[in-house]
Formats: C-alpha cells, sequence, structure tokens
C-alpha cells in the first residue's frame, strides 16, 4: 500500500487466509525515513520529484524481493 491509511483499509477487506501479506511499498525502498508515499498534489515540483524517486527506489527493491523470493 501506498500509505499507512490505504493499508488500513485494505486489511479491514482481506480475507483471513492473506493476513501478513500486505504492507506498505516504500518498505521495499533503501529511504527508510519514510514510511508512507507523500502525496505531492498541493506541493511543488521538488515534492513531484521526491515522490518518483522514492517510487522508483521502491520499484527496485520490489523486483529485487521478488526475483529473490522467486529464484529467478
Amino acid at each position: 500500500a501506498m500509505d499507512s491509511t490505504n493499508l488500513r483499509d485494505l486489511q479491514s477487506m482481506m480475507p483471513l487466509e492473506y493476513q501478513g501479506h500486505l504492507g506498505l511499498f516504500l518498505a521495499f525502498g533503501s529511504q527508510q525515513q519514510y514510511r508512507d508515499v507523500p502525496d505531492p498534489y498541493h506541493g511543488n515540483h521538488e515534492d513531484f520529484e521526491l515522490v518518483l524517486d522514492l517510487v522508483e527506489d521502491a520499484a527496485r527493491g520490489l523486483l529485487q524481493h521478488i526475483r529473490k523470493k522467486h529464484e529467478i
């Protein structure tokens, strides 16, 4: 999930057998000072750049996690 609010919402709808399979997207990133993806909508260009950097970093980490888990 992109933020804690979305994570709670998803967890409330999730079947019990999938507990423990959801988490925050940025947990896969290397920049651990952020838990939630910040909303840049009312910000400036730098806010959008920060979000892009965070998402690209976490996407690389998620891909690495998938490759390791599935040995690909």
